[in-house]
């Protein structure tokens, strides 16, 4: 099973890994204070500097031009979700994610990094691509048994452990959420 989340939830205990869990950062530099959180960071699977630039540039435009949601501007702007997949599945870092995969086979990793909205951050891109190689991936969009995650805001899936933060609009089939969000489930 493959997990996300980000570093806050982790250090303020929101979110607490089993502990045959492998933990592991995908961040550019890990502050010391996070080592204690985490078995391993492994930068290879970090944004490339350029993009994250890029994006922290257009996100605060955003805010100095008062939008709704700067980071999701930026997001689009950059062409984030295309660009970062390209860099992640290029070069060694496609052996990195192979390497990872074998580890999913035997017990939960988790991946973690700094945004707390996960649509709008790479973790989740890393996870869909480690999720593809290690074969495991996510019930098709209706199949999915949902039930409350660890944190009382995500749903996740009993069946392929997939949380609501961790699959994207299209998969989610919201009316199979309705009951766990507290719609009317019709």
């Amino acid at each position: 099973m493959i997990r996300e989340t980000y570093f806050s939830a982790l250090s303020n205990r929101d979110i607490v890994p089993g502990g045959n869990a492998k933990v592991f950062a995908v961040v550019s530099d890990l502050p010391e204070w996070t080592e204690e959180l985490v078995d391993r960071n492994i930068p290879a699977l970090a944004p490339p500097e350029d993009l994250l630039e890029a994006r922290s540039r257009i996100e605060d435009a955003a805010k100095q031009n008062d939008e709704d949601d700067p980071e999701a501007v930026a997001w689009r702007s950059v062409d984030f979700e295309e660009r970062y997949r390209a860099h992640v599945t290029s070069g060694g870092r496609h052996q990195v994610l192979d390497s990872l995969a074998e580890t999913v086979e035997q017990r939960t990793v988790w991946l973690v990094s700094w945004r707390a909205r996960a649509s709008l951050d790479h973790r989740s891109i890393a996870l869909e691509e480690l999720q593809r190689r290690a074969d495991l991936g996510p019930c098709p969009p209706r199949d999915h048994e949902w039930g409350r995650g660890v944190v009382p805001t995500v749903v996740v899936c009993q069946r392929c452990g997939y949380g609501s933060t961790s699959l994207s609009t299209g998969q989610l089939a919201q009316e199979n959420l309705k009951p766990y969000l507290g719609g009317d489930g019709q």
